[in-house]
């Protein structure tokens, strides 16, 4: 068969695009499968007005005062949640109230919850039980997330701080609406693989005068393997 110069330099182009494509998906599945890390922890201000971490373990009080910060050291998006021990769920991050108006987390930058400014705390409100945060870093924003984030926000109180409660508790008008969108996000949560979350030894038993020192000394770091990755921290609420 006699090819002329025209259907050779078709076959070449096709040829570099084919082979351009499959270099572009190979570095994109490369890059799935590099773990990157986010800094990150959970904290709350005991009676002492020390800072400790908070972790599965951890009993806290009605008004008691919790925060969380992270750090990530490459771009990516967060996503957090807070179920509430009557089963009602807010968004904190992000949050147009208090934090970001949207997920996306630039690599070096501390992020301070429930404000990124002055000392602002999440407070537990009266209700004791067992309180849930969902914490899920993505490499890419998922749209149902945030969808199901701004449905939550739309049922919600808003996310306070400093005004005795955690923000999440709905109106009874709204709760029903809270309660299911709150379903749906968890059946969205359940989809996802559970981060790598490594935190040193005897970290329940550490104090620091600041949060500040805190997250300076302390090495909770999540490891992110694919695309997103969950961790959820279970703790027990009990009357003041």
């Amino acid at each position: 068969m006699v090819i002329d110069s025209s259907f050779r330099g078709a076959c070449s182009v096709l040829f570099a695009v084919t082979f351009a494509l499959a270099g572009a998906s190979a570095l994109l599945a490369a890059t799935n499968n590099t773990p990157f890390e986010i800094k990150t922890q959970f904290f709350y201000k005991d009676d002492g007005k020390e800072i400790k971490p908070l972790d599965n373990n951890s009993v806290l009080k009605s008004g008691q005062n919790v925060g969380v910060v992270f750090q990530s050291k490459e771009n990516c998006f967060v996503y957090i949640f807070w179920k509430d021990s009557t089963g009602n769920v807010g968004t904190l991050f992000p949050n147009p109230g208090l934090t970001a108006e949207i997920p996306q987390v630039m690599a070096g930058k501390t992020y301070w919850l429930p404000h990124q400014d002055g000392d602002r705390w999440y407070i537990l409100d009266d209700t004791p039980g067992t309180e849930v945060l969902y914490f899920v870093a993505s490499r890419t924003r998922n749209s149902r997330l945030e969808q199901l984030s701004k449905a939550l926000l739309a049922t919600s109180s808003g996310t306070q701080a400093n005004s005795g409660e955690k923000g999440v508790a709905p109106s009874q008008a709204t709760q029903p609406a809270n309660q299911a969108t709150a379903r749906e996000m968890e059946r969205e949560l359940s989809t996802m693989g559970f981060a790598q979350y490594s935190v040193p030894k005897g970290v329940e038993k550490a104090s620091f005068a600041s949060k500040e020192e805190m997250f300076k000394n302390l090495e909770g770091v999540i490891r992110v393997s694919g695309a997103e990755a969950l961790i959820k921290i279970e703790f027990k609420h009990i009357p003041n």
